[in-house]
């Protein structure tokens, strides 16, 4: 009795503090409904969908409630990938597919099928991070292809090459 009670009152502050971090969610549907919505609160914040935290802070948060609520790490971190492509922040973008390369590979055949039909198409064309986010794009689908390993590095080093000649 006592650990349900428990339970139920960790759900409540889970949901109040969610709800605080994206006004979207619902604090009773997250401790009341079960999995299915708690794994979409979940996935937001993964996501990205809050202001007050970093995409770092998110993303720990992110993994703490999915541990607790059952909801698979790697779809946390694949909801993560989103930063790739919303991110104007360079140190942001690098330290997002740091954490990415680590996580995405378990799952090569998924991640690479995400990464192409949700990733790819979304990353900005233009803008002062684009050449950053195609940089940390390619460094995390290398991770990912082993098998496109020299051809992919070459093009991650290409736009290398081109964004320090664009910051010259």
């Amino acid at each position: 009795y006592i650990s349900n009670f428990r339970a139920n009152v960790g759900s409540i502050v889970d949901a109040e503090w969610l709800a605080q971090m994206i006004p979207e969610v619902d604090p009773v549907a997250f401790a009341v409904d079960g999995s299915d919505y708690r794994r979409k609160a979940i996935l937001a914040l993964a996501a990205g969908s809050t202001s007050r935290l970093s995409s770092a802070e998110a993303l720990d948060n992110a993994l703490r409630l999915a541990d607790m609520y059952g909801v698979d790490a790697y779809d946390v971190h694949l909801a993560h990938s989103t930063v790739l492509y919303s991110s104007e922040e360079v140190t942001e973008l690098r330290d997002v597919a740091l954490t990415l390369k680590d996580a995405l590979p378990a799952h090569a055949g998924r991640s690479i099928e995400h990464l192409q039909t949700s990733v790819w198409p979304s990353i900005p064309s233009r803008g002062a991070a684009s050449l950053e986010a195609l940089c940390a794009y390619f460094d995390v689908y290398v991770a990912c292809d082993s098998g496109n390993v020299d051809e992919l590095s070459r093009i991650t080093d290409a736009l290398r090459d081109i964004h320090g000649f664009s910051q010259s």
